[in-house]
């Protein structure tokens, strides 16, 4: 398939690999890690630390990137029976760990 412009998809691809670990960025947010603030120049100048639900949104990227059979419905409209197990160092309040995947899907509006 042909890309678009100079470069094709998978020269684009290589590229953003090379220079960027966009998975392992999505990987550190979803545990939780402190995340660099930079400015224009590059320069690091202050960290945040992701909450519960950027955690959330990144686990679903990531799930829909390596997990492709899951990103889609059932022709019926229901989501496959999938159990998710989020490790976290950080302690969650009650209401947080008895949270299950398709309460998670219903909040979703996009």
């Amino acid at each position: 398939m042909a890309g678009r412009g100079k470069h094709s998809v998978e020269e684009t691809k290589k590229r953003i690999a090379s220079q960027f670990d966009p998975i392992g960025f999505f990987g550190r947010i979803m545990r939780g890690e402190p995340v660099e603030i930079r400015s224009l120049d590059g320069e690091v100048i202050g960290y945040d630390k992701p909450d519960l639900p950027m955690r959330i949104a990144c686990a679903r990227e990531l799930v829909k990137r390596s997990h492709p059979e899951l990103a889609a419905a059932r022709e019926d409209g229901t989501v496959p029976d999938v159990q998710v197990i989020f490790q976290t160092p950080v302690p969650l309040p009650p209401k947080a760990q008895a949270l299950q995947l398709p309460e998670i899907l219903e909040a979703d509006d996009g």
